[in-house]
């Protein structure tokens, strides 16, 4: 979202015939439906270019990818307690037959955490002086 609010230019968005250029800090403000957080991954993506995304919009996606399989029922998931008191402990028990499914898990996240510095100091050398309009 940091990119997409801060990016000092129009971002396509939308497929087909509903394809179109939008401000996206505009768009967010406006409440436009096409500017909504669980968009924002793929149109970074899609305008990495435009965005200033130079490096990283692979390990993006990859990412994204990733992380979408846990918002569904994984095998992560499966090492959930569910107590009598109705509360649930995520990945609350330890299973020695997962270890390779930990190390991986693990090892994107190490890998994924090397890309932020990068992305971080790119949006850190942008001019939002003149973004700064009325607040969101």
């Amino acid at each position: 979202m940091c990119m997409l609010l801060t990016a000092d230019t129009k971002v396509k968005v939308g497929r087909g015939n509903q394809e179109r250029f939008i401000n996206f800090y505009d768009a967010y403000c406006s409440k436009d439906k096409s500017a909504s957080p669980h968009n924002a991954i793929d149109i970074v993506v899609n305008n990495s270019d435009t965005v200033g995304l130079i490096q990283g919009s692979i390990w993006l996606k990859k990412a994204k990818d990733f992380y979408n399989g846990y918002s569904h029922a994984s095998s992560l998931a499966f090492s959930s307690l569910a107590i009598k008191n109705g509360r649930s402990i995520v990945g609350g028990g330890y299973n020695p037959e997962k270890d390779s499914i930990y190390y991986n898990h693990l090892q994107f996240a190490k890998r994924f955490s090397f890309q932020l510095p990068e992305l971080i100091s790119s949006i850190a050398k942008r001019d939002l002086t003149k973004l700064v309009k009325s607040p969101i």
